[in-house]
């Protein structure tokens, strides 16, 4: 749902954009501090058929942004479709079937799909975090109440 507010008088116009997209598109600006990219999507965005044909994109992480109390599947987005390189692309479906196997627990074949990628180059800033936790939970597997989600405390 979203609305559009205008607010002033005759010579002087403000509009604003209200509503949840928006406040979820301004918590994911933010997350890119966190996972070191330069444009994260929602998994909304990512379903879109348009997006799909057009962008290469990998998942990130399934996190529950403050004020909210569902999780999404946040994406990067890495490249115009028509302008990348196969290693882009195949880097993106390697980072993405290692990010299923991680949230189907499926660690150590996530973990190896994982440092496959990191030899590829220019890998995802948060590889490094995915790898250890993957090492951390085949030595120690999560409680089966676990499902990957991060549950962000603040803002980013």
């Amino acid at each position: 749902y979203q609305r559009r507010v205008h607010g002033g008088c005759n010579s002087r116009m403000d509009f604003t954009i209200l509503g949840d997209p928006v406040n979820l598109a301004s918590r994911l600006e933010g997350l890119n501090k966190k996972f070191g990219t330069y444009i994260l999507v929602s998994e909304e965005i990512v379903n879109d058929p348009n997006v799909s044909v057009s962008f290469i994109t990998q998942p990130m992480g399934k996190v529950v942004v403050k004020g909210k109390t569902l999780p999404t599947t946040v994406y990067e987005v890495i490249d115009e479709l028509s302008n990348s390189t196969d290693t882009f692309i195949n880097g993106a479906k390697i980072y993405t079937h290692a990010m299923n196997l991680f949230y189907n627990r499926s660690f150590q074949q996530a973990l190896e799909l994982f440092q496959e990628r990191e030899t590829m180059g220019m890998p995802p800033k948060n590889i490094g975090e995915n790898i250890s936790l993957c090492k951390a939970y085949i030595n120690k597997p999560p409680g089966n109440d676990w499902n990957g989600v991060d549950v962000l405390k603040e803002k980013y």
